[in-house]
């Protein structure tokens, strides 16, 4: 395992991260790859379910991978091999069936055995859809114009994107705003009469998805299928050799051919810090983070346990504070009128100011989970650092901060790389970034992680110039440092 660092980490080393991976690494970048399984391939694998017998569990066939993935991804070269689905079967309650096959005048003579108009209607229905999945082809590789941006490169493809529709054929147009907005039932309804013909074709409209062929959408979806191919032939589906298993297997050789690095049985802890395990490569852990960002309330559910209690109950309380006050000095919550009953019960409990048992609760378990957490990653290189929290948006609340200040144990302040400053987060203290007193809401925590990314980032860029004691992970304690109560 090499100490340089990475230009990119790849968190997941399925179909598509591994494509990605294999660009990145393929543009020069030093990439890695982490997958938390035994295998690559995430929901493109191929298990041996019973003796002898491999099975595609999660996935089922090739058909909307592009062409030019193929090629760019020099794919060949490492075993990629596409089989043709060269049949279909459709069963009928009755005993019969309808069986497609590559022969057009064999299928002509299949579906007129169920009916001869659906027979005489089926050149015009596949005439009349080319048309449309021409017109769409050439945007399954342009990114999509942002709608809401003012930029003038986004006005501009957002203007070639309308004059392209424009320029269509009126039969092309109306057929592709129907099939965009309305449903598959809708669409084949108009071409054909056979339940077995049309049950057929409207399969494709619901894969993936909750909803009926007569559900509006649904034509979305059976567009969206047909724009596959294989081989050049639109709507055309095709099988790997050794299931998808086998081609997630070509990908991973294809990444690792470009310079990759594929890393199996890499779990990474916490999606919540994906941008800090990004900056270098290995996971970061938040535990400390955890432990040092709640308040009181939050320090009596952590107890005994391995890690601290779970944030998923402050998740998604997206609610600000605009309009509310404080007034220390009578105790007088004066709250905006949008908030709800149950969001000002939320913000008076976060206004009880804690015990003293409690503070010197939370004190103890700072002082002890602390550093076990920071030596439970001594093995690894690890650097730590520390950044004051934000104070909340009521600064005038009387003797509250006291129980929420945090207090370092010297043996992590050692560890210390650098340090943030206490004001780097003090533009946050308004009532726009909190749900209560304390806790930043879903605004909140977004400016709050990135402006420690950037302000990480730009740290570890100046230090990359300068010889570094260790490189890896880091682990960001949150909390200002307080070397004269550490202990």
């Amino acid at each position: 395992m090499s100490s340089e660092p990475y230009d990119a980490i790849v968190i997941g080393g399925g179909h598509n991260g591994l494509v990605n991976g294999a660009y990145l690494a393929r543009g020069g970048m030093r990439t890695l790859i982490l997958e938390q399984r035994e295998m690559v391939g995430g929901a493109a694998i191929t298990e041996e379910l019973r003796p002898g017998f491999w099975f595609t569990t999660f996935s089922y066939a090739l058909s909307l991978l592009r062409p030019e993935i193929v090629q760019e991804l020099e794919l060949v070269k490492h075993g990629f091999m596409p089989l043709l689905m060269s049949s279909t079967f459709a069963p009928m309650e009755n005993g019969d069936y309808l069986l497609l096959g590559q022969d057009h005048g064999e299928n002509q003579q299949e579906i007129a055995r169920h009916s001869r108009h659906d027979a005489d209607a089926y050149d015009r229905f596949d005439h009349d859809l080319n048309k449309v999945l021409q017109a769409f082809k050439p945007l399954m590789d342009a990114p999509p114009p942002n709608l809401f941006s003012d930029d003038p490169e986004e006005l501009l493809a957002l203007a070639g994107l309308g004059a392209r529709f424009k320029a269509l054929p009126k039969d092309v147009l109306h057929n592709a705003v129907r099939l965009l907005t309305g449903s598959a039932a809708d669409f084949l309804d108009d071409y054909f009469e056979s339940d077995i013909l049309k049950g057929y074709l409207a399969s494709s409209s619901i894969i993936g998805t909750r909803i009926g062929p007569r559900s509006q959408g649904s034509g979305l979806v059976l567009l969206y299928h047909l724009l596959g191919e294989h081989d050049g032939i639109m709507g055309a589906w095709s099988f790997h050799k050794g299931g998808n298993g086998g081609f997630t297997k070509v990908l991973r050789r294809a990444a690792e051919a470009f310079g990759a690095e594929v890393r199996v049985e890499s779990p990474v802890f916490s999606r919540s810090s994906l941008m800090m395990s990004i900056l270098r490569g290995s996971a970061y852990q938040d535990d400390v983070v955890d432990l040092l960002a709640h308040p009181i309330a939050r320090i009596k559910n952590v107890r005994q346990a391995d890690k601290p209690h779970s944030r998923s109950e402050y998740k998604g309380r997206d609610y600000d504070l605009v309009g509310t006050s404080y007034d220390a000095s009578t105790g007088q919550v004066t709250f905006a009128p949008k908030l709800t009953e149950a969001q000002r019960l939320g913000f008076r409990k976060s206004l009880i100011q804690p015990s003293q048992s409690d503070t010197e609760y939370s004190l103890k378990l700072q002082r002890d989970w602390i550093p076990r957490i920071v030596d439970r990653y001594s093995d690894s290189p690890t650097e730590i650092v520390l950044t004051a929290l934000p104070r909340g948006p009521f600064l005038k609340l009387g003797g509250l901060s006291k129980g929420y200040d945090s207090v370092l144990p010297t043996s992590v302040i050692k560890k210390t790389s650098f340090s943030l400053p206490g004001h780097t987060f003090e533009f946050l203290e308004k009532p726009e970034y909190y749900f209560d007193a304390f806790h930043l809401n879903a605004k909140g925590r977004q400016k709050f992680t990135e402006t420690l990314v950037s302000e990480v980032l730009g740290r570890l860029r100046s230090a990359d110039s300068k010889p570094q004691r260790n490189s890896g992970s880091h682990l960001a304690v949150h909390g200002p440092p307080r070397i004269d109560d550490a202990n």
